[in-house]
């Protein structure tokens, strides 16, 4: 059996209650990382994560405070789920998906901190001990999220929230585009009360030399944030290989492609630790 001392990641990047929103977004920034577990006297007291960063920096309560004035301890997930080091990968698996999270802090008896369990690591668990057992077709989601190019952020993040795992395709009528996820929201820079109205209109030489109302965008739309041409997978490759695709480019998604084209679904880390959570390994 599987266990997260073997597959943890023990370095962890830790942060204090008492350290700034931009503190806590640079660092994450700074080792490509998704979360930060806050820690005071080396207790755990918190995890802040990309989602957190997502909302202070899209919803109207927090829009207006610079980060540098928002607190860490303001907006973490306080006394979040922590496992042992004797923990089955499975159970583990089966927490992240009961309380969808991304990440799981890992304490001794005395309930300090020696290491991290997330989303990454089991993906490698996956690849390296049963990449062959299932295809992306028999995971991926076959109704993902969609956003067109020009959807507002307010529009991307309802979008978003459809899912557990917070992700969303850009389409151009049939045609895939990009793919939208938290990190590329808690990263944009946004004009200051733009949220609610995404474009202005002014009269503008149209075609055939009319003139009208045409839409000039002043916040960031789908297009202006997506990840352009995302690298794809088809429903009938191993969905270990996909886990290493993931790995080897540090995302947490692959739309997937049938007949060279058409879009049939989205395969991403959630789905992987679905499989992960019901298997004896």
């Amino acid at each position: 059996m599987l266990l997260v001392k073997e597959y943890m990641t023990e370095n962890v990047v830790t942060i204090s209650p008492n350290d700034t929103l931009m503190h806590a977004r640079n660092t994450m920034l700074r080792y490509g990382i998704g979360r930060l577990v806050v820690v005071e006297d080396g207790l755990v007291k918190g995890i802040i994560t990309l989602t957190d960063i997502m909302y202070s920096v899209s919803l109207p309560e927090l829009y207006y405070k610079p980060l540098i004035d928002i607190l860490v301890k303001d907006v973490m997930t306080p006394n979040p789920v922590t496992v042992k080091e004797e923990t089955s990968l499975k159970e583990a698996c089966q927490i992240m998906l009961k309380y969808n999270i991304g990440g799981l802090p890992v304490v001794n008896d005395e309930g300090v901190l020696v290491g991290i369990f997330t989303r990454t690591d089991a993906l490698r668990a996956y690849a390296e001990n049963a990449g062959d057992i299932y295809t992306v077709g028999q995971a991926m989601d076959i109704d993902p999220p969609r956003v067109s190019p020009y959807s507002s952020l307010r529009k991307i993040i309802e979008s978003m929230e459809t899912k557990p795992y917070m992700k969303t395709l850009v389409v151009d009528g049939e045609s895939l585009v990009g793919i939208i996820t938290k990190k590329d929201i808690a990263f944009v820079q946004i004009p200051p009360k733009m949220l609610d109205k995404p474009f202005v209109k002014r009269d503008s030489v149209l075609p055939k030399g009319k003139t009208g109302g045409v839409r000039f965008y002043i916040v960031p739309v789908a297009i202006d944030i997506m990840t352009p041409n995302p690298i794809t997978t088809m429903p009938d490759d191993d969905l270990g290989r996909a886990a290493e695709v993931m790995l080897e480019n540090r995302i947490g998604g692959l739309p997937v492609i049938e007949g060279g084209e058409r879009l049939v679904g989205l395969v991403t880390k959630h789905h992987i630790i679905e499989k992960l959570s019901s298997m004896n390994i």
